[in-house]
């Protein structure tokens, strides 16, 4: 085990933020700060962090905070108000977001907090300090954090996911939560941890309203989680970006590319993972390798594109809506392709076997029944050593049936119905009778439906 930990935080306006005396529950850990961040790196050592800020903190804070025992973060904040005015005069929102990272690079350097940390920028909602207003979903700040998360950090093999909701505001600590728990899970099917990922939230007390003096606040471990089950989609969204209203031709074709494109990539695998169906699940990432961080990160940068800074009204409006669950069917295969490796098919025997551990993140009992089914094939090859191409069918010494998919034997025999597949004995490859995967799974009704 690596233990090394993913943590993710949430800010909202650290201008607000006043110094206390930080403690970790039931750890004798504590820290003098503005924010509990420092304290949370201290005890996670081993650790990258994934900060979630709001594009509202181009609105500029210009109240003083009530803080008795003074405030570090607001002594920053009040140093780089340049940054943030900078930042709001930005002609592009890609321009937006850069010169938010840097200023929140800035108050972390000014705060003394160090570490692998990267600021990840979400659209707000609303008028949530009073003057800019961003006319966005929270759809649109888990889609974004989701898409940013999954494209950073999936690779990287992380035992432990923590997630800091003490300084997120409004809609950030729930959405990020149900974000971290799909992180978690990801992270579990891409690396193929043996038993699980731990998921832990923590909170801190709140601060108290009047205090003489520094004051003690607590960081609670409010949750604490093993995630050693991912669920799997059993409808998928049918488009990853949609439209708001009108749209310019050329719009709607980079649009219309890349909702297919996303359809072709989730469709077919997710149905392999969601039945069982481990061959087809070979056939399709054949089909859509190394594609998932080409539509994703062009999804991401096409939806900021489209996303308007009208100065003069202070206003951000965003062109299209962004779909979590289409980001998070995306990244599942992303994670997916991670565990298996190199993908084939037809498939050998020994690769099928190999990826079968794929299915224990989904359901233990998926992978007992792919290992029986894949056990049957090797024992009968072994002992029947065919001199060319069979049906499972003839392998079997049974009659062979209606080649058509039966979806009660596909599912019991984990999409190995003996009229359908064949077996190479040169390599001991398996694949399908027809080429037309997709019609013969949609002839069974064994493909996940779409959803408007």
């Amino acid at each position: 085990m690596s233990d090394k930990t993913l943590v993710i935080a949430t800010w909202g306006q650290p201008a607000l933020w006043c110094m206390a005396s930080y403690m970790l529950e039931n750890v004798d850990e504590s820290l003098e700060h503005c924010t509990t961040l420092p304290l949370l790196l201290k005890h996670y050592n081993n650790s990258d962090v994934a900060l979630l800020v709001l594009d509202s903190l181009i609105d500029e804070f210009n109240r003083k905070p009530t803080c008795i025992a003074g405030s570090k973060c607001f002594e920053c904040y009040d140093k780089l108000r340049e940054s943030v005015r900078s930042a709001a005069s930005s002609s592009s929102y890609k321009e937006l977001k850069e010169k938010l990272k840097e200023f929140v690079h800035k108050m972390l350097e000014c705060l003394e907090i160090n570490g692998q940390i990267e600021p990840i920028v979400c659209p707000a909602v609303g008028k949530p300090s009073g003057q800019w207003e961003f006319n966005n979903s929270p759809r649109d700040y888990e889609a974004v954090a989701l898409a940013e998360l999954g494209l950073r950090f999936l690779a990287q093999r992380y035992d432990r996911v923590v997630l800091d909701v003490s300084h997120g505001i409004n809609f950030m600590p729930s959405v990020t939560l149900r974000v971290a728990e799909r992180i978690a899970g990801l992270l579990l099917v891409a690396h193929g941890f043996e038993q699980h990922v731990t998921l832990e939230v923590y909170n801190s007390d709140p601060y108290p309203t009047s205090t003489n003096d520094l004051p003690k606040l607590r960081l609670n471990l409010v949750a604490k989680d093993r995630v050693s089950s991912v669920r799997i989609p059993s409808s998928l969204p049918s488009k990853l970006l949609s439209r708001r209203g009108k749209g310019e031709p050329q719009l709607i074709k980079k649009e219309d590319d890349l909702n297919r494109r996303y359809r072709e990539i989730v469709r077919l695998s997710l149905s392999a993972l969601y039945y069982p169906l481990p061959l087809v699940l070979h056939n399709s990432l054949c089909r859509v390798q190394n594609q998932v961080q080409d539509v994703l990160s062009k999804a991401l940068s096409f939806w900021e594109e489209n996303v308007k800074v009208d100065r003069k009204s202070q206003a951000i409006r965003s062109t299209f809506r962004f779909d979590p669950d289409a980001v998070y069917a995306l990244l599942l295969v992303e994670a997916v392709e991670k565990r298996i490796g190199i993908p084939e098919y037809p498939a050998r025997l020994e690769v099928m076997k190999r990826s079968a551990g794929l299915y224990k993140a989904f359901n233990e009992s998926y992978y007992h029944l792919v290992s029986h089914e894949l056990d049957l094939i090797e024992k009968r090859v072994d002992a029947k050593r065919p001199p060319t191409i069979i049906k499972l069918c003839e392998l079997y010494d049974e009659g062979c049936g209606s080649d058509k998919p039966d979806k009660r034997i596909m599912i019991a025999h984990a999409g190995l119905q003996k009229e359908l597949v064949k077996v190479d004995p040169c390599g001991n490859r398996l694949f399908y009778v027809t080429d037309g995967i997709e019609k013969l799974l949609g002839d069974g009704d064994l493909l996940v439906p779409q959803r408007d």
